[in-house]
């Protein structure tokens, strides 16, 4: 599944404009949203359609206001707590067969200290307020603690907030109770525009806006019990050494022996998102790769990141701010073996462009086999002026014609596919969450 918070969130901002969503209603108490003609106590039907909005209980901590996407049948379901909101996107179709209750309430620093041992670098004095958002299938009573779309935040920075960060709002992030008991930092980053802080997570559970510490250790990576812990792909510099551990695990794909067989972080690069699950695989990216799980290899490959950008509809985007061709035409392939296919693609190498003979030799380097293996085959060919780009089904090959501070003058440069699939937000908020430096270092 692809999550494109952002953009989704543009294009849902851009229809309400253009009148393609219809406001619902507002009011408070705990929330159930589900189809018509369900007999519910304190029903309050929002609009003509399918969705009902219904108040439970006479709480009145958490405000709820309703929007139909009228062109993709999404309702957002947009909660304030204070002067924290969090909107929630939940198909209708789901809420036909599922009505949900959505319950939100503020909660307490002790209450999430007693939940799970807070972090040493967030002492209770660096939590500034604390919110619970819980989803409950109506029908089943259980909770529902992961979102087919994710929830999106919007947090009202205070002066004090600030004044807690030492004036620097990028100390101030969200944080989330993982259901495995740890505390996580999710994606996002304060909005000067608006003032806000903003955040995305596919899961219900607590939630905290905290004071991340502002020093950067000086050890950037080191071995912790069965792997190995970066904080070099955080996005913050390695600051509070905040990162991404990778490990073997019993009964769990075996991702740090993985990441040390594939070349480790010399042909990697550093790792850079949390293990999940990607397009039905489960996966770890790092900034040159994705570490893929093939069940029935009963071993690791190398997933095919190109393709599935290009699968997402992604190419116009990387084409315009990534300087990666378009795949081209693969109608020639139907109906052709691996062979002919392979050779069809493998002739983008010797067409005229510009450095094509030096991107060819770095694909050959080790043979065709390794290339396969780890480039996957060419699938398309673009001169930008200053660089020509060879895109592969796992790697993208640049060429540059001039020096410039990464490369110099005809030298061939891979580029960082998973930290350019990281950028466009295709992958799970919570995979890409931030990890606390963990306890159980090794020496």
């Amino acid at each position: 599944m692809a999550w494109m918070t952002h953009l989704r969130k543009m294009a849902l901002e851009e229809r309400h404009a253009r009148g393609l969503t219809e406001d619902l209603g507002c009011f408070s108490g705990r929330l159930l949203v589900g189809r018509r003609g369900l007999a519910y106590p304190q029903v309050l039907v929002v609009g003509g359609h399918d969705v009902v909005g219904a108040v439970l209980a006479p709480r009145q901590e958490a405000r709820f206001a309703l929007r139909l996407d009228l062109q993709t049948r999404v309702l957002i379901v947009e909660v304030t707590v204070g002067d924290i909101t969090i909107a929630i996107e939940l198909p209708v179709a789901a809420l036909l067969n599922r009505p949900l209750v959505v319950d939100a309430a503020p909660a307490t620093t002790a209450e999430l200290a007693a939940a799970a041992p807070l972090p040493a670098a967030i002492p209770a004095s660096q939590i500034r307020r604390v919110i619970s958002i819980d989803l409950f299938d109506d029908t089943t009573g259980e909770k529902v603690t992961r979102l087919e779309q994710p929830l999106t935040f919007s947090i009202e920075i205070q002066a004090e907030d600030l004044a807690a960060a030492g004036g620097n709002p990028n100390r101030l992030r969200v944080m989330r109770l993982d259901e495995s008991g740890v505390f996580l930092i999710l994606p996002g980053a304060y909005n000067a525009a608006t003032g806000q802080l903003d955040t995305t997570t596919s899961r219900t559970s607590l939630f905290a806006v905290a004071v991340i510490p502002e020093d950067t250790p000086a050890i950037k990576d080191y071995d912790i019990t069965n792997g190995h812990f970066f904080s070099q792909a955080s996005g913050l510099s390695g600051q509070g050494g905040l990162g991404f551990s990778i490990v073997d695990k019993l009964s769990e794909p075996a991702y740090w022996t993985a990441f040390k067989e594939f070349g480790g972080f010399e042909r990697l690069g550093y790792v850079a998102t949390r293990p999940m699950v990607f397009a039905g695989r489960e996966v770890q990216v790092t900034q040159k790769a994705i570490l893929q799980w093939n069940p029935e290899l009963g071993g690791f490959v190398l997933g095919n990141i190109m393709d599935d950008l290009h699968a997402i509809g992604l190419d116009n985007f990387l084409d315009r701010d990534h300087l990666v061709p378009p795949v081209r035409d693969l109608s020639p392939d139907a109906g052709l073996g691996w062979d002919a296919i392979a050779q069809r693609h493998l002739a983008f190498l010797d067409e005229d462009y510009e450095g094509m003979a030096a991107i060819s030799e770095l694909y050959h380097k080790r043979g065709l086999g390794f290339a396969v293996t780890h480039y996957g085959l060419p699938m398309g060919v673009k001169d930008y002026g200053a660089v020509v780009v060879l895109r592969a089904q796992r790697a993208v090959f640049h060429y540059w014609k001039t020096e410039t501070p990464w490369s110099k003058k005809g030298e061939v440069v891979l580029a960082n596919v998973g930290d350019i699939a990281k950028s466009l937000e295709v992958f799970d908020p919570d995979g890409v969450s931030l990890e606390f430096p963990p306890a159980n270092t090794t020496s």
